[in-house]
């Protein structure tokens, strides 16, 4: 692949309009792509391991003594992480289900 076809160069330095956002995302990053939603099936689904087990870790934070989550001083730092892998899922199942480029761009965030 050459570097032209990494990235658009009309795309550097614009905001991007609502086609650019909405459309196709430019870069092919996986299986070929599918004409039927979701676009990419295996890793569409296969998203829904990061949303359960950041909901497994927010849960067993939760289930904590009180006590012991205020003395906690990593506590904010495991939410955090909580939230991250809930993203993760979300954006990243997003992503692979569309394939629009807003969605690629939030998936990369």
């Amino acid at each position: 692949m050459s570097p032209d076809q990494l990235v658009d160069a009309s795309l550097i330095g614009r905001i991007p309009t609502h086609e650019i956002l909405w459309g196709p995302a430019p870069i092919d990053w996986c299986e070929p792509n599918a004409e039927e939603f979701p676009r990419e099936l295996h890793n569409t689904w296969t998203n829904a391991a990061y949303v359960v087990a950041a909901l497994a870790c927010a849960l067993s934070f939760l289930r904590e003594a009180p006590g012991v989550r205020a003395a906690s001083a990593g506590g904010a730092l495991y939410i955090f992480f909580c939230v991250s892998l809930l993203l993760t899922g979300v954006t990243s199942g997003w992503f692979h289900g569309t394939l629009y480029w807003v969605a690629q761009k939030a998936d990369e965030m």
